[in-house]
């Protein structure tokens, strides 16, 4: 797990992609367009932690190309610094998407009860990413669970089909700089 400090230019690339894409995918989101920031944020945090060499391309199968392989990014809000025994998760809406791989990030920031004016001028310090996972991997290893259903380890109840793993069970994000 990597902690991220934001930079100012960070959140404002992610702000101005939010503001320009409206109302776009409002219907098609679980947090009713709320978690669409958040996401472009995460994206934006990993394009700024991996440099010049991240090129962004924000396609419904993945959101930037990393020497040369495709990366989805999951981003969440929460208010604290996540724990490894926490999970990630992708929509089950997501699993034909022509990716190679998916990044997982936590941005410390306010819950979806939130109004979406609080949410887009609350003042993100940190970011945490938190691993990575091959495509492949992230479906051989999570578990899936239909909407409605209850996790019996956390108690939360789902409210999509999702499928779901630890954090604990992501690959170091460290080596995926490594990789040529």
């Amino acid at each position: 797990m990597i902690e991220i400090t934001i930079e100012p230019e960070t959140l404002a690339k992610a702000l101005k992609r939010h503001q320009r894409a409206g109302g776009a995918f409002k219907g098609a989101s679980i947090k009713g367009g709320k978690g669409r920031f958040w996401g472009y944020l995460c994206e934006e945090i990993v394009l700024q932690y991996l440099g010049d060499e991240a090129v962004l391309k924000d396609t419904f199968d993945y959101d930037l190309i990393y020497k040369g392989y495709k990366f989805d990014v999951k981003g969440k809000s929460h208010p604290g610094k996540p724990q490894k025994y926490w999970d990630v998760s992708v929509d089950a809406s997501c699993r034909n998407q022509k990716n190679d791989a998916y990044i997982f990030v936590r941005v410390v920031g306010p819950k979806a009860n939130e109004s979406k004016s609080f949410i887009e001028n609350y003042e993100y310090k940190t970011a945490y990413i938190l691993g990575c996972c091959s495509r492949e991997d992230f479906y051989e290893s999570a578990r899936f669970y239909t909407k409605g259903e209850k996790d019996l380890g956390n108690g939360h109840i789902y409210k999509e089909d999702v499928w779901v793993m630890k954090i604990k069970e992501l690959d170091n994000f460290m080596e995926l700089k490594e990789i040529t």
